[in-house]
């Protein structure tokens, strides 16, 4: 029974541990690196790029890295920092001393030579092995001492350099012993190999404290002499330090610096001997420990193990981009312990912690929670209805549910455009916050619902709600244009005019918000801003500014595509997108009605009937300039007309058009002189209608893949 007695006390220590939040204080264990220097004093430098040396002086220094001035360039790399490792003071020579010096062509080749004249900061020398017409005076920094056992050096191994020393020399060749890490095994190695005189770079002293504290950094950690636990604060990636109390074994990615993502990387440094691994994560108040088979379990239901047997642990991604939006929101704890094999006695734990609350790119205030926007999405709904017939609501909701299949477009969000073009806010209001429930990570229903709560004057919950779409899809300039409503109906009329520049600097931009920017900016005297705007308004933008000039922008051209009815500003966009050749194209467009007309899932549509009931005939005229005659009535709550439509292209349909009493109806191709027209093709749409002078006046919006007017239209001089 002691066995059993002792591992659920150390389970229970272990847990108090882990939900302890313990501070601490770090030393510095910083090291000073080579020589001390001063301001002003001459140095030779080393070129982190082309293993260069060059002369200069110290203009400042900052930490372990300082500015120097060359004298030889200028002032062009006056404001360069270089660590202060690369340093080495000039040396001073005499004649007859041997010397490496470092080729003036390839600065990794240093040959042997000897001193054989000086004067100022040059001296003459020559090499060994070839005859006095090689000899040349070289600057001091290119001039090393001969270097001898025991000299730490890089030698040439493979196709690189290797830190090493020199142990032995016959003649022109020398043995080296080489030091150097390996990061894949965390394991420091050593061996040794033979080289030529020409194989051996310099090391300063500088460079060799360096080379030295980084392997004395990477000696195996020793076991813990009794429990040791460290916080710190949260890193994208781990950092594998030998030094345990600036481990930070645990990364979770961009979320440490307030991304949008969680990781959870896991890297463990190289232990002397055997240990075991446990991860465990904190969340809502609940502890989970990670198992073997990479599965996280309640801590009540004992420690797991989740790497034994080994001496370090590489490098190992759990998870990649959780988005933060997913999880709970509060703290997120992330503990790793290490002990030796078999003994919890000791050990090292680490943990960090990281806040799933972001702030809103708006607002500035704590994201809303899914939870909380379907309250308000629920709450906004039965608002609507009790302020509207609900009866009628029940009625459209029914017809919805039952023929939600039938529609290519969310049903929801044809009715939202409806009564929004209405200027109807409660059955808007409704509509929008019903395709919220749909999805509620839609950027887009995002924004109509902000558009719903500003039309119902609560500014601040609309903004937290362009918060949400703004999470969802930086970037998008109708995001941007009602966060610029936002700020201007609170008064913040630079912060609404930032918003207005990012909407019509982003892509798909209309020329109209530059237009809109720019007459913002001169109506609140914030002038500044004037010429931004005024650059980005086409010169050949229809409206003008209002002073009577035009934009100051640069002209755009636009292309017309036969094949798909596109609008295009890249001809080769065209072409990609229609999988053909240049055929495809009407024109490089002029303003005609074929270019300025591009396909869209609505279309409104204006209807007038006699008489208003029963048997009627319907003339119906869309803003495309489609004209239909419909010949039909309503009897018993259904409608059925039958109609012929001609489009602005002269193409002619026939249909089919059932619909119910409640304004939602089909329209069934029968046949079409339009090739691109499909028999059988279905359209569905909504309208809304009233008598006046024994008329019957209506209006629809239906989601037919027809063509309505671009806004790139508003550009004169297409093309040209």
């Amino acid at each position: 029974m002691r066995p059993q007695m002792r591992l659920s006390s150390l389970t229970a220590y272990l847990i108090l541990f882990l939900i302890l939040i313990v501070l601490f204080t770090f030393f510095d264990h910083s090291i000073a690196l080579g020589a001390s220097y001063n301001v002003g004093d001459t140095v030779c430098v080393q070129s982190e790029d082309n293993w260069g040396w060059y002369e200069g002086s110290i203009l400042e220094i900052s930490g372990d890295k300082a500015r120097v001035h060359y004298p030889d360039y200028g002032d062009q790399y006056d404001d360069q920092w270089t660590p202060l490792m690369y340093f080495n003071p000039p040396y001073s020579f005499d004649v007859g001393d041997e010397v490496i010096v470092q080729d003036s062509r390839d600065f990794s080749i240093y040959w042997p030579a000897e001193i054989v004249d000086t004067r100022d900061d040059e001296y003459k020398v020559h090499y060994d092995g070839y005859d006095s017409s090689w000899d040349e005076w070289v600057d001091r920094c290119r001039i090393f001492p001969e270097p001898k056992i025991g000299d730490a050096v890089y030698a040439r191994y493979s196709t690189g350099y290797v830190f090493g020393y020199l142990i032995s020399r016959d003649g022109e060749r020398w043995t080296v012993r080489y030091k150097g890490w390996d990061s894949s095994q965390d394991l420091i190695l050593e061996w040794e190999d033979e080289v030529g005189s020409g194989d051996i770079m310099p090391c300063p002293p500088g460079e060799q404290e360096y080379e030295e504290a980084f392997l004395a950094s990477k000696v195996p950690v020793s076991y813990p002499a009794t429990t040791s636990i460290y916080h710190y604060e949260p890193v994208e990636a781990p950092d594998p330090n030998h030094n345990p109390p600036e481990t930070k074994p645990i990364g979770i990615g961009n979320i440490a610096h307030g991304g949008d993502t969680l990781d959870l990387v896991v890297q463990v440094p190289r232990f002397e001997d055997w240990i075991d691994i446990y991860l465990a994560i904190q969340v809502a108040g609940s502890i989970y420990i990670l198992g073997a088979d990479e599965q996280f379990y309640p801590l009540d239901r004992g420690l797991k193990r989740w790497r034994t047997h080994l001496m370090y642990q590489p490098l190992y991604t759990l998870f990649h981009d959780i988005p933060v939006s997913s999880l709970p929101q509060g703290d997120i704890y992330f503990y790793l312990l290490v002990s030796p094999k078999d003994d919890l006695t000791r050990y090292y734990l680490w943990y960090t912690n990281v806040s799933t609350i972001r702030q809103g790119y708006f607002t500035g205030s704590a994201l809303m929670s899914q939870d909380d926007l379907a309250a308000l999405a629920s709450s906004i709904i039965n608002d609507m209805v009790q302020k509207g017939s609900v009866t009628w609501y029940e009625q459209v909701e029914n017809f919805i549910l039952e023929n939600r299949d039938s529609f290519e477009v969310d049903p929801y969000n044809i009715l939202a455009w409806i009564f929004f073009n209405q200027n109807n806010i409660y059955p808007f209001c409704w509509a929008v916050f019903k395709e919220l429930q749909q999805d509620a990570s839609n950027p887009l229903s995002l924004n109509s619902a902000a558009v719903c709560l500003f039309e119902l004057d609560d500014i601040e919950t609309g903004g937290r709600l362009l918060d949400l779409a703004y999470t969802e899809a930086p970037g998008l300039p109708i995001t941007y244009e009602n966060g610029a409503y936002y700020y201007d109906q609170k008064g913040m009329a630079q912060k609404a005019l930032e918003m207005k520049q990012k909407a019509a600097q982003g892509d798909g931009a209309n020329p109209y918000s530059a237009w809109d920017g720019y007459h913002y900016a001169l109506g609140h005297g914030l002038t500044d801003y004037t010429d931004t705007f005024d650059s980005m308004i086409p010169s050949n933008f229809s409206l003008l500014k209002s002073d009577g000039s035009m934009g100051a922008g640069p002209a755009k051209t636009a292309v017309c595509c036969s094949c798909n009815g596109g609008f295009y500003y890249d001809v080769q966009e065209c072409v990609a997108s229609c999988e053909v050749s240049l055929a495809c194209f009407t024109s490089i467009c002029t303003p005609n009605l074929q270019c300025c007309w591009q396909k869209t899932p609505f279309s409104l549509s204006p209807k007038i009937c006699f008489p208003p009931q029963g048997l009627q005939a319907c003339l119906a005229v869309d803003e495309k300039g489609n004209v239909s005659l419909e010949i039909g009535g309503g009897f018993a709550g259904i409608g059925v007309y039958v109609g012929l439509q001609r489009d602005f292209k002269g193409n002619y349909t026939a249909y089919l058009a059932p619909g119910t009493s409640i304004g939602i109806g089909t329209k069934i191709t029968l046949v079409s002189t339009d090739p691109k027209a499909r028999k059988g093709a279905m359209e569905y749409g909504v309208a809304q209608g009233a008598s006046y002078s024994g008329l019957g006046l209506s209006i629809g919006l239906s989601s037919s893949d027809l063509w309505h007017k671009s806004p790139i239209c508003d550009l004169n001089y297409i093309g040209q």
